[in-house]
Parts: C-alpha cells; structure tokens; sequence
C-alpha cells in the first residue's frame, strides 16, 4: 500500500501543520489542496502558522495529551473537544498532566456511534 495514497482522497482540502521535533527524511506527497508543513520551533510556532494559513477561518488542532498540555500551557485554546471512547486503557499519558488548574464551561455533550461521547469545552 502506498503511504502516500492519502493525498489523494484527503477529506481536508487545507494545509496540515505538523508539530514534530524530527520531520521525515522524504516529504509526503502533496496535491489536491493538500499542503504539509513541519512546524519544528514548537506549538506557538505551529499555531501561528496555522493561522496565517487559514487566513481568517478556524484553526483545528488534533492531537493526543501531549499536543494538548503544550496548547493549555501557552494558552492557545479557545475551545476544547474531547471524544470519549468506551475503553479504558489502564495506562498511558494523563491528558491533563503537567497543566495549571483552569475552570471550563461545558457547552456541548454529545452521544456519537459505538458508545462515543463529545464533549465541547470553552476555557473561563
């Protein structure tokens, strides 16, 4: 299977911005409104270059905990959208480690296919 078959039916016709400390030694293949970049000087880097990239529209940032801990710690959330799946894991990283305390209002609970659940935070 090509690893780079993706590009062709990517559902998100947007530049990616991948946050990484070492970018692959081949760039993935790009086209059909696909761009990627490997934003390497950290997620403040990242977000904004996201955001010079969307030119005005929302940014997305998709991730696990430790993409999330370094977006809380430079206060770079506006809205946090956790999806639960109905399996515990028993070990791995705690989403919300290393983070200063914050208060959350919850605006959205949603039950999603397979026994999900969406949640939609806003930061106080």
């Amino acid at each position: 299977e090509d690893p780079d078959s993706y590009a062709d039916d990517y559902e998100f016709r947007t530049p990616l911005i991948i946050v990484t400390a070492k970018p692959p030694a081949k760039h993935p293949k790009e086209g059909n409104g696909v761009s990627i970049i490997f934003a390497t000087n950290g997620v403040a880097d990242a977000v904004a270059q996201a955001k010079k990239a969307a030119a005005g529209r929302d940014v997305t940032c998709v991730g696990g905990a430790m993409l999330i801990q370094s977006l809380l710690r430079e206060n770079l959330v506006d809205e946090l959208q956790i999806d639960i799946a109905p399996v515990i894991l028993g070990n791995g990283l705690r989403l919300f480690e290393n983070v200063d305390q914050r208060n959350l209002k919850l605006i959205s609970a949603s039950n999603l296919a397979g026994g999900r659940t969406s949640l939609i935070y806003k930061p106080l």
